[in-house]
């Protein structure tokens, strides 16, 4: 009831079918059947559709959830995994030692192998710039 003392449309369809003491689905007073179905479809309707927005909500943090969580323990049991093979394996760092000693020493070997190349070509050209007989500067002008 609102403070004049009037009903609001709902109670007053309400209302109308308790006092007038008939079936809801047909005309009571100045209310059609079509009208009491139509509010009802309403409603219902506005139900349905908050319902299926929660579940639409609750679905999307489902899932955001579970991915996050998934990925989280993915890499927590990796890192695990991989910190117990690494502290509990003498022989991996023994494999790591190894090959970087191999790669050092390979690329010693190639500097050193450059490095005579680059001596023999420097020998070569200050023996061919020995070679070079003392020539005469031959003046392009002979008034000069």
């Amino acid at each position: 009831m609102t403070s004049t003392g009037e009903l609001k449309p709902g109670h007053k369809i309400i209302e109308n079918v308790m006092t007038a003491n008939c079936n809801p689905l047909k005309a009571c007073g100045d209310q059609s059947e079509s009208y009491l179905v139509e509010a009802l479809a309403s409603f219902y309707d506005t139900i349905i559709t908050i319902v299926l927005a929660l579940l639409a909500v609750v679905a999307g943090l489902a899932i955001w959830s579970v991915r996050l969580i998934s990925r989280a323990t993915a890499e927590d049991i990796a890192r695990e995994a991989t910190k117990s093979v690494i502290k509990d394996s003498r022989e991996f760092y023994d494999d790591v030692a190894d090959t970087v000693a191999d790669q050092v020493r390979g690329a010693l070997e190639e500097i050193r192998r450059q490095l005579e190349a680059h001596e023999k070509a420097l020998n070569t050209t200050q023996q061919a710039v020995e070679a070079v007989p003392e020539t005469e500067v031959i003046k392009a002008d002979p008034e000069e």
